[in-house]
């Protein structure tokens, strides 16, 4: 005589069914730390990450501000022309001192050069070192001012 099978007796033979096939094996065998190593995984997989957004957060940074003494040294170039020799060429030396000035003062090594009347153009390079992986980048930016004297356009 066999006994009659029920509906939890059913569900527990289904389950351990599905395990065997899915894990091979009878349950709870096989799979002691399995829950370390996927945590040790998901971990090394967030400190990656957590590393990788901080040191492209200090590349953007340190490219903001090669940005912002370039265009800075510029303004200060192109302000420091007399707008009376701007055709002239007389005033590119004071232009090029007042940029390579500014840089001076800034800290930030760069090259100035004078592209035209009244235009300026300073190129910096800035280096750095990320914080976490210790990856060393060097980040390049130019700027170009132009002295612009009376309306140059409108009505």
């Amino acid at each position: 005589m066999t006994t009659p099978l029920t509906h939890g007796t059913a569900t527990r033979l289904v389950r351990r069914a599905l395990h065997r096939l899915v894990h091979g094996g009878t349950p709870g065998h096989g799979e002691s730390g399995f829950s370390a190593v996927w945590m040790a995984v998901i971990v090394a997989a967030m400190m990656i990450a957590v590393g990788l957004v901080a040191d492209v957060g200090a590349q953007i940074r340190l490219a903001t501000h090669a940005d912002t003494v370039a265009a800075e040294a510029a303004r200060a170039a192109a302000g420091s022309i007399d707008p009376r020799q701007r055709d002239t060429g007389a005033g590119d030396q004071v232009a090029m001192a007042a940029a390579q000035a500014f840089l001076a003062q800034a800290g930030t090594p760069g090259t100035v050069a004078v592209i035209g009347p009244g235009l300026i153009e300073v190129t910096v390079t800035e280096s750095g070192t990320a914080p976490v992986l210790a990856r060393r980048f060097s980040v390049t930016r130019t700027a170009t001012a132009r002295l612009e004297i009376g309306v140059t356009k409108g009505q």
